[in-house]
């Protein structure tokens, strides 16, 4: 044979292999296609069914489902597929079918591992939150986190363009997917551990809760707006004797210094006397001593300890608890958050009625979570994300109940297993509302090893862009009290003081903001790290990045750096840049 009927040939054989594949892709593709589609309708009649109240049947729905996608699974993993998937450009398609189908397969088996125990559980009468769930609950979590952590990651990686809409979108929607489970595999098993001190199980619990405000920034997510007490007992929560931040205000706390350590008297002042500022420091342990001894010396009262939530916290619970109506407003757990920061200043000028309303929104949240059927697993659903995002702190007196806590990212404290390497935080230093349209990123990069120096040189960055308009808001939003007492002749601006927290030890080099150099306002300490600030000056919609180098000390134990997340009306941005290794 000669070497061009070799050639034709070898094209042919090729040819006819490509048109062969091609249909067996496309007839298991199909098949699987037909799978997924029916795994998808069980689905659906899951998310219509309530654990607690159907586990059996919820048992048997998981277990069809994980039948139908475990069998597309199949179809989209043998030879023809693995080989399509490797076709350069072409085989974006048929890899991302497999990579998606995979992941679904991973995570559904190990929830499906728990069938038996959903199987046999029996819900005991009368109890709001039930242990044997939380367990199960726990079990499940257990097993499906780091398969879910796995495909959150696989998902991320694949690249789409080219890739056809009929299966990309169905893709992405899997990709979102497993990115809002994260929250729930990432803490569920947090809410689970301190469920029984927070919701009264065991004892009942008398806490102090505070409502913060992202409009204004602090630390752990706001200025308080106000403070309740509620009471928790074997899962059912009432919410009682609301104060607004316009009654409390006014009060110092007498003797402030005997809750804070010096070096943090020395860096925040007396400021840490007030409700309204005693947040400033993102350790939270320390604000809420200070708000517990203030809660006292006002109403001479007892509480086990303190919770913080923010204006999403109490979106989450809107979602299980369904909307309320204030004044002419129909408030959802999508449009709440909206209305706290922003809207609420428009409907009432007044300060004292537009805490009142905030106050009204909260009370009628948790009348709603008293009065409803709402058990263990919507608690759960509703308070997770928050959770997740640092949006709710707990912190209590007894000790051991403190250790349990301290255990986990509801702490907020800044010596407790998660304490982030560096942070930066933003304060409202202007007196005014605009952080509501305030969005920041922060950017940590590490830099060069110094020469024969345990030290790197590193660079700490933030980017505020404040989107606020120059005219139209309430004057209650815009005064520049920095400027002078409801100073208004410049709507929509605002001055931020950031607190740049990094390790102690680091050698502070310099700061531009826009690339200007940028005065340090004060240094201090604060929980074992070095605390630098500085007021970044933002009109209406303007953006300013402010950057300061330093060299720090090379931690050689920690392989990668862990950068703070403040919660904020905007939810910040952060990324960090590892450097070179050091030796």
């Amino acid at each position: 044979m000669t070497r061009g009927r070799q050639v034709k040939l070898g094209f042919t054989l090729v040819l006819v292999a490509l048109i062969v594949g091609g249909f067996w892709i496309l007839r298991t593709g199909l098949a699987a296609r037909n799978e997924l589609m029916q795994a998808k309708s069980r689905a659906q009649m899951l998310a219509s069914h309530q654990v607690s109240r159907e586990p059996a049947r919820i048992a048997r729905l998981i277990n069809e489902v994980n039948g139908h996608v475990q069998r597309a699974n199949a179809l989209t993993h043998d030879p023809i597929w693995w080989m399509a998937s490797h076709i350069p450009f072409a085989g974006r398609t048929p890899n991302a079918v497999r990579i998606s189908v995979s992941s679904l397969s991973v995570v559904l088996d190990a929830v499906a591992q728990s069938d038996d125990a959903l199987s046999s559980y029996r819900r005991r009468p009368g109890h709001i939150v039930d242990r044997a769930l939380l367990k199960i609950a726990g079990s499940i979590l257990a097993d499906v986190k780091q398969p879910t952590l796995n495909s959150v990651e696989q998902m991320q990686k694949l690249n789409l363009a080219g890739v056809p809409s009929v299966i990309a979108n169905p893709v992405k929607q899997v990709r979102d997917q497993f990115v809002a489970a994260q929250p729930y595999v990432e803490q569920g098993q947090t809410f689970i551990k301190v469920a029984p001190v927070l919701l009264g199980l065991d004892t009942p619990k008398t806490w102090l809760l505070v409502m913060n405000n992202g409009a204004e920034a602090r630390a752990t997510g706001g200025i308080p707006g106000g403070w309740a007490t509620l009471s928790a007992k074997e899962g059912h929560l009432e919410l009682t004797h609301l104060e607004t931040n316009s009654a409390i205000s006014a009060q110092a706390l007498k003797n402030w210094q005997d809750y804070v350590p010096n070096d943090m008297q020395a860096l925040y002042g007396y400021d840490l006397a007030h409700l309204p500022d005693m947040n400033l420091s993102p350790d939270y342990p320390t604000n809420a001593s200070l708000m517990n001894a203030l809660y006292e010396q006002h109403t001479g009262g007892r509480v086990d300890g303190v919770v913080a939530i923010d204006e999403f916290t109490l979106a989450g619970l809107m979602a299980v608890t369904g909307p309320v109506n204030i004044g002419k407003r129909h408030l959802t757990s999508g449009s709440v958050v909206d209305y706290i920061t922003k809207g609420v200043y428009s409907d009432y000028p007044n300060p004292k009625k537009k805490d009142d309303a905030v106050m009204d929104i909260t009370r009628r949240v948790f009348k709603h979570l008293s009065y409803a059927s709402v058990r263990d697993v919507e608690l759960a659903r509703a308070l997770i994300p928050s959770i997740y995002r640092g949006r709710l702190h707990v912190w209590a007196i007894n000790k051991s109940d403190q250790t349990l806590i301290h255990q986990t990212v509801l702490s907020g404290a800044m010596d407790n297993p998660f304490d982030p390497t560096h942070m930066a935080v933003i304060i409202n230093a202007a007196g005014n509302k605009i952080d509501a349209y305030l969005a920041s990123k922060v950017d940590y990069k590490q830099g060069q090893c110094l020469a024969e120096l345990p030290y790197r040189s590193s660079t700490l960055s933030v980017q505020l862009r404040n989107a606020a308009p120059n005219h139209g808001l309430p004057s209650y939003v815009t005064p520049r009290n920095d400027k002078g007492y409801r100073d208004n002749s410049q709507p929509g601006s605002t001055m931020s003081a950031v607190f740049m927290h990094v390790p102690l030890g680091s050698e502070f080099g310099s700061a531009i903001i826009n690339g200007k150099p940028s005065e340090l306002m004060n240094v201090g300490t604060d929980h074992g790290r070095d605390v630098w600030e500085f007021h970044v000056e933002l009109p209406a919609k303007a953006v300013r990045t402010l950057s300061v180098t330093f060299d720090e000390p090379i931690d050689f134990k920690a392989s990668t750096p862990a950068l703070g997340v403040q919660p904020m009306a905007i939810p910040m941005e952060t990324a960090v840049e590892m450097g070179p290794r050091c030796e």
